[in-house]
């Protein structure tokens, strides 16, 4: 009868040995790949942040109405665009009404009623106004109703319209809309109301306002840096807004 035939001590430790190392090298090839893999997932997430918040800073600074933008403490801030058009003739100080020529397109956003008011009431009313403080003048007209009749239209508004635009421009606009960047995150308020947060992964922010003249746009230019808060990565940000509408 034969003898059974098996492993030395030294044979297995042979195997383990070899065994351990290409275990060791299939954990760091795996972990490397998972390590690939979520950064590959948060660079992708820092990116998709930052394109949202330029996008999103974009296309509220393109309907801000003319000389509004304000930098200040932080806080980019504007009046944004409800409707505007072009008005007929220059009134008088005394007057509280003024003629206007409507879009076709947004006759029924000047006569839309809203909780039984019209839905422009309240409004201000900017004519040629030269610098975001006159847009916060108490005294800036008020809007109060519209009629509109055989494409021609007439605007009731409180207090008098003392200004006046070289183009002829009649700017419906909102409440003042605010961008601050705290150091810590970017938040978006609107005058009067709750503010809420847009990004909590920049780390830098900067603007500058240039204002619209008769026959340019103005401009406003921002520099941003999101910061992972895990990785350290940054993405830098340059990106130019022009303010579409002029005087």
């Amino acid at each position: 009868m034969r003898a059974m035939k098996g492993f030395t001590l030294i044979e297995l430790l042979i195997a383990l040995v070899i065994l351990a190392i290409i275990s060791l090298g299939i954990g760091s090839f795996l972990r490397f790949g998972a390590d690939g893999y979520v950064s590959t997932v948060e660079r992708e997430r820092l990116q998709s942040e930052a394109r949202f918040v330029t996008e999103r800073l974009s296309r509220e600074i393109r309907h801000a109405a003319p000389n509004s933008v304000a930098v200040k403490d932080g806080c980019l801030s504007f009046f944004p665009i409800y409707l505007s058009s072009f008005y007929l003739q220059q009134p008088t100080a005394s007057s509280h009404s003024i003629g206007f020529i409507p879009r076709q397109q947004d006759v029924s956003m000047w006569t839309a009623e809203a909780g039984g008011q019209p839905a422009i009431k309240n409004l201000g009313v900017a004519v040629g106004l030269m610098n975001p403080a006159q847009y916060q003048d108490v005294l800036l007209p008020r809007a109060e109703r519209a009629m509109i009749a055989n494409g021609l239209g007439t605007l009731t508004y409180k207090h008098s319209l003392t200004t006046q635009s070289p183009g002829k421009r009649l700017y419906l606009v909102g409440k003042q809309v605010a961008f601050c960047f705290d150091g810590v995150s970017l938040t978006r308020q609107v005058q009067g109301s709750d503010t809420y947060v847009i990004s909590k992964k920049l780390t830098q922010f900067a603007a500058v306002s240039e204002g619209a003249a008769l026959n340019s746009n103005g401009l406003v230019h921002l520099e941003m840096t999101f910061t992972d808060p895990r990785s350290g990565e940054r993405a830098h940000y340059n990106h130019s807004v022009q303010v579409i509408n002029v005087q």
